[in-house]
């Protein structure tokens, strides 16, 4: 990424933590429970949200959510809140929320530590199909982009909203994204990531992706009511459905 690039990323991510800032003190996020795991020498905490009736003998589809902005604690809280929390309980999925490890960001070096973390998960939970499916807002849009790119294997599906990838890096490894079902969303007055959101969806479109983008009407960078996980949960739940059954 040249310097031009970087700097408006940097006002970008600027603009995400004050935009989450603002969600956070409305009062939207609800508290959620964290354990830690420990990698190359490193704690990763996470979040974890289980659904009702939650079974440790049975798997279950889970949803590895990245967080936005800063991607510390408060932000796993606040996308959790936004988008994740309330559908997982409701629609029988796990969601599982990591904390950056010392504040160094999914999509700049701790990407590596992802295939030796969702090993650990499965330690403890079992994901349906064998694999995970992969989902991040904003920061965490950009990170998806980086960790289905360079583990593609492990994932179901990937979700982005809103979310692209930022580096030429992460752009050549869209072709490791085609066999992938892939969903994006942004709020149509969120016009510095709107464009190459667009750009994106039509690479991979080219490439045989299965992606849909949708732009919602009236929307910013937060995207609104969609707390109870009727929206992006139908899509999960169709997409593993799908997986599941092309597996067997």
């Amino acid at each position: 990424m040249n310097f031009c690039r970087l700097i408006r990323f940097g006002l970008l991510l600027l603009a995400v933590w004050c935009s989450l800032s603002a969600a956070v003190a409305r009062g939207k996020v609800r508290e959620t429970r964290f354990e830690t795991v420990e990698l190359d020498g490193k704690k990763i905490e996470y979040a974890v949200v289980l659904p009702k009736g939650f079974d440790s003998d049975k798997p279950y589809r889970i949803l590895l959510a990245l967080p936005p902005g800063a991607q510390n604690r408060q932000m796993v809280n606040a996308g959790l809140s936004l988008y994740w929390q309330r559908g997982a309980e409701t629609y029988g999925w796990i969601v599982i929320s990591p904390v950056a490890p010392e504040g160094t960001f999914f999509n700049a070096g701790a990407e590596k530590l992802i295939p030796d973390f969702l090993d650990e998960i499965q330690k403890t939970y079992q994901p349906a199909g064998g694999k995970f499916h992969l989902a991040g807002v904003s920061n965490g849009g950009t990170s998806v982009f980086r960790i289905a790119g360079k583990y593609p294997q492990r994932f179901h599906s990937l979700m982005a909203l809103p979310g692209y990838p930022v580096s030429v890096a992460d752009k050549k490894r869209l072709k490791q994204l085609v066999d992938l079902p892939i969903a994006m969303y942004a709020g149509e007055t969120d016009t510095g990531w709107v464009k190459p959101m667009e750009s994106t969806a039509t690479e991979l479109r080219k490439l045989g992706a299965d992606v849909q983008l949708e732009i919602i009407n009236g929307e910013g960078h937060v995207i609104q009511n969609w707390q109870d996980g009727k929206k992006l949960f139908g899509v999960l739940n169709e997409w593993h459905e799908k997986a599941v059954a092309e597996q067997e």
